[in-house]
């Protein structure tokens, strides 16, 4: 079960009951602290390595980001391409990775 609350500065946020009862609340029922470590991980691993995903962070430093922003960045698009392919049973093409035109 979950709920709607607003807590004393008006911000909503999600109630969840667990199994056992005892409720959770989260601000952004999206944000998982776990999954973000994973693809910042991977992001500074596929940084660090040669491939497609390197070649796309070496684009957005040449661009003039900043090596922290653009780790960043590579670590949404990983998890951009993982939920694509998880969800469409695709495979992975790195013609996702061309940087778009700014």
């Amino acid at each position: 079960m979950n709920d709607r609350r607003a807590d004393a500065n008006g911000s909503r946020s999600l109630r969840f009951q667990q199994n056992d009862g005892h409720y959770v609340t989260d601000s952004n029922k999206n944000h998982n602290h776990d999954m973000k470590a994973i693809f910042k991980s991977a992001a500074t691993m596929a940084s660090s390595r040669e491939g497609p995903f390197h070649d796309f962070y070496q684009g957005l430093l040449t661009k003039g980001m900043k090596p922290a922003m653009a780790r960043l960045t590579l670590a949404r698009k990983i998890a951009a391409i993982t939920l694509i392919l998880w969800k469409k049973g695709a495979h992975f093409d790195a013609e996702h990775l061309k940087l778009q035109a700014a």
